[in-house]
């Protein structure tokens, strides 16, 4: 089984990410929220193969929750997968120099990011 966290306050994207990776990942459990405090306490009660989340979001930002996933040791090597609608070369260089474990621009491609999650998964401990 392999629990899977998205961090995303849209909630069609929410909704969107959720069916793709039930789809592509059949024994995926999916845990869905609409902030980074919210993902921040999923993180400390629960654990994860994966994170997915968004850049911009209120309460706490995917850069302030991909900072307390490095920080915390519970979590420092889990796969982090930043959605993001950012297109500046500022923003991306961010993410790299934060130890992003990978990112994807929106709108995205479903393959790409099918594609994407199957990879980060493969690098978390225990997991494909």
């Amino acid at each position: 089984m392999l629990k899977i966290l998205i961090a995303e306050d849209d909630t069609n994207i929410a909704l969107a990410l959720t069916v793709l990776l039930r789809r592509a990942i059949s024994d995926a459990v999916i845990t869905t929220v609409n902030d980074g405090q919210q993902a921040m306490q999923c993180l400390c009660d629960d654990s994860f193969a994966l994170v997915i989340s968004d850049w911009n979001m209120p309460c706490i930002t995917g850069m302030e929750l991909l900072s307390f996933v490095r920080t915390t040791p519970q979590t420092q090597r889990l796969p982090f997968l930043m959605l993001t609608a950012r297109i500046d070369v500022a923003g991306f260089s961010e993410l790299s120099n934060d130890d992003i474990t990978g990112h994807i621009g929106k709108p995205f491609d479903t393959d790409e990011f099918i594609g994407k999650v199957k990879q980060l998964l493969r690098m978390a401990p225990g997991t494909l």
